[in-house]
């Protein structure tokens, strides 16, 4: 009798999740919340190649825009091949849209909120935003995605999401 193997399930990571704490993830937060591992996503304790979903969503405008590139190459480097990298992030553009077209105070304040974050605890500062053109550039540039592995969506409010699977 052969004993039949079982598929091993995905490992997938749920990067700077907060409350947003993801059954079948790994949920990753800087700060010690229930359900959660305490991780600096810019150094995550696993394996290169460990990983077939890393799902982060509005996490990487927390990061240093001088940070962007190193990080979404160390995120990258933990994916297996055909894994996928989830990003949701502020759009520069949109916001930026939505600012200048608004003569209404309470709009423009929620403008300035989500391009620097609400900053009601010390990490929810907001250090960067996505330009998806730059960071289009910087993907297929700088670390060598190919842009059919790349997909941008701008239809979530100010937000963009880019959806990236590593060849």
């Amino acid at each position: 009798m052969s004993k039949k193997s079982r598929p091993k399930p995905e490992f997938k990571l749920n990067l700077g999740c907060g409350k947003d704490v993801r059954e079948g993830y790994e949920n990753i937060d800087i700060r010690d919340l229930p359900g959660t591992i305490k991780a600096d996503v810019r150094d995550l304790p696993y394996p290169e190649g460990s990983c077939d979903e890393i799902l982060a969503m509005d996490i990487l405008e927390h990061i240093s825009h001088e940070e962007t590139l190193a990080t979404v190459a160390h995120w990258l480097s933990k994916l297996k091949s055909g894994g996928v990298l989830k990003i949701q992030s502020p759009c520069l553009p949109m916001i930026c849209a939505y600012i200048m077209s608004s003569s209404n105070p309470d709009q423009i304040h929620n403008g300035i909120k989500l391009l620097f974050g609400n900053q009601d605890y010390a990490d929810n500062t907001h250090r960067t935003a996505l330009h998806p053109e730059l960071f289009h550039r910087m993907l297929v540039m700088d670390l060598c995605v190919p842009e059919e592995n790349i997909a941008f969506n701008t239809e979530f409010g100010t937000n963009v999401r880019v959806l990236i699977k590593k060849p």
